[in-house]
This record gives C-alpha cells, structure tokens and sequence, in this order.
C-alpha cells in the first residue's frame, strides 16, 4: 500500500510511522498509531485499518506476495524496526514460534499425555514429526535435535 502523504515511515518511532503533518488530532511529529489487544501496532489510514509493522515492510522491500506473513525476527509484536522483519512463509513464522501459553510442559513442542508419556512434535510446511517418550529430557533432546535438522537456520527457535 502507498503511504498517504501525511504518514511518514520513521525507525526512531516505536511504532515505525510517524505524521508528517497535522491530521485531526494529530500533529506533526506524533507517532501513528496505536497498541492493539493482541500486541501489534496497528494505523488507521482512509477509515481502513493496518498493521504497521506490514507497512513498514512494504515501504522498503514492496508489495508483500499473497500467502506470506511479516514476521519479527525478534518475536517482539512491538519492534515495527525494518532491521527486524523479513518476509517468510506461515510455517516459517511458526517456527520461530515460542510454547503455548497453556503448555502442560512449557517446553515448545513437548507435552505430557494422560498415560504419563511424553509427545514430542515438529511441523514444517504442514508435516508433522512426532514420537513417544517415556522421559521428558529425552522428548526436549529429540524435538531439538529434529528441528535443527529440518527447520530454516533464519527461523529456528527452540524456545
């Protein structure tokens, strides 16, 4: 999307946009946008809502292709700096993923089962690799060890 004249991309701005001009409220100089729910910087342009971090992209790399995400390197939702995103596909973006919140392990990829066991699994590009482990420290060794040999060097993140 082509920035309107009065929203300027700023890498000294926390939300990487920046008014250029006064615009309502707004004054020149003033960060765009705000915080939404989910941690994401998010502009209101033409009553059209953006994500910034998706404008900054496109600022300086152009339109993103159909299919792929922004993703930040850093996993921080709220560093719109364009140092830190990078185009990748959804799986990639899954794998620099961190455990579930509701993880019964906290260990990304490892979860225990009723019978006590472990379940350890790894997906990419919708594949799924799992196994059974009696002990979790064996589970945590495997789910390293398989994502190492197939996840993208850019992505891999084991926490």
């Amino acid at each position: 999307m082509q920035l309107p004249s009065y929203i300027k991309v700023d890498p000294t701005s926390k939300t990487g946009l920046r008014y250029s001009e006064n615009r309502g409220k707004r004054r020149a100089g003033d960060e765009a946008g705000w915080l939404s729910e989910y941690g994401y910087w998010r502009v209101s342009i033409d009553g059209k809502t953006y994500l910034n971090h998706r404008l900054v992209l496109e600022f300086y790399h152009g339109p993103i292709p159909t299919g792929m995400d922004v993703e930040h390197a850093d996993r921080n939702r709220q560093n719109c700096c364009a140092s830190n995103l990078r185009l990748a596909t959804r799986s990639e973006n899954m794998q620099n993923c961190t455990a579930h919140v509701g993880s019964s392990t906290g260990i990304k990829g490892v979860s225990i089962t009723k019978d006590g066991t472990y379940h350890a699994h790894v997906t990419v590009n919708g594949k799924r690799h799992e196994r059974k482990f009696k002990y979790m420290g064996d589970a945590i060794e495997w789910v390293r060890a398989t994502r190492e040999e197939i996840h993208d060097d850019r992505f891999l993140r084991h926490r």
